[in-house]
């Protein structure tokens, strides 16, 4: 599946899960603290928007931390069944960028 298209549908998961659980932005971002994450109030609002599944997000910074702790604490019984697999995508991809960096960093010293 695209990628793109899998972050629409996880975004517009992750706005079900706020509204069918009543979750405020406050809310939302005491639970990723508690986790160890960290969004801002303004990126949080921006993803929970009308129309935000068109915009253009950061995915790592933004719209997977919010899914790695909402789809996780409320599960996913949507049937998108995808979530899964685009964190795994997302956190090997991460892997790899974190092993390039230090590769690059032992290069230059």
């Amino acid at each position: 599946m695209e990628i793109e298209k899998m972050k629409r549908r996880t975004i517009h998961r992750l706005k079900e899960i706020k509204a069918e659980q009543g979750l405020s932005i406050p809310k939302i971002m005491e639970m990723l603290e508690a986790r160890g994450q960290f969004v801002s109030e303004p990126t949080l609002k921006k993803i929970f928007q009308d129309g935000s599944e068109e915009k253009n997000f950061r995915y790592q910074d933004t719209i997977m931390p919010v899914a790695d702790v909402l789809l996780d604490i409320y599960g996913d019984k949507s049937g998108l069944d995808d979530a899964e697999s685009l964190r795994n995508i997302i956190r090997e991809k991460n892997k790899f960028i974190e092993r390039n960096i230090d590769v690059f960093d032992i290069t230059i010293v």
